[in-house]
């Protein structure tokens, strides 16, 4: 069983995650903007789609974290109440 601490570590390692997604996917979105108002076709669809994946990948990560930490806290909680 993980303890708090390791799982304090992955969710920050989640959040993490989904912040640099996040800013990769924003970059793309403005790469594709502009090349579409140029003419050009837009050929980052690709790699928003798997940005997009990757965002609710760390999105649900980030929660199963929060639920499992969540969990730890209480049982350390009614542990200290015994």
């Amino acid at each position: 069983m993980q303890t708090v601490e390791e799982k304090q570590a992955v969710l920050e390692r989640t959040v993490r995650e989904k912040t640099a997604v996040e800013k990769e996917l924003d970059k793309l979105y403005a790469e594709g903007i502009g090349s579409a108002e140029s003419g050009r076709s837009l050929s980052t669809a690709p790699a928003l789609e798997e940005l997009s994946r990757r965002i609710q990948t760390a999105e649900k990560e980030r929660d199963e974290a929060l639920t499992k930490r969540d969990t730890v806290l209480n049982q350390i909680a009614r542990n200290d109440l015994m």
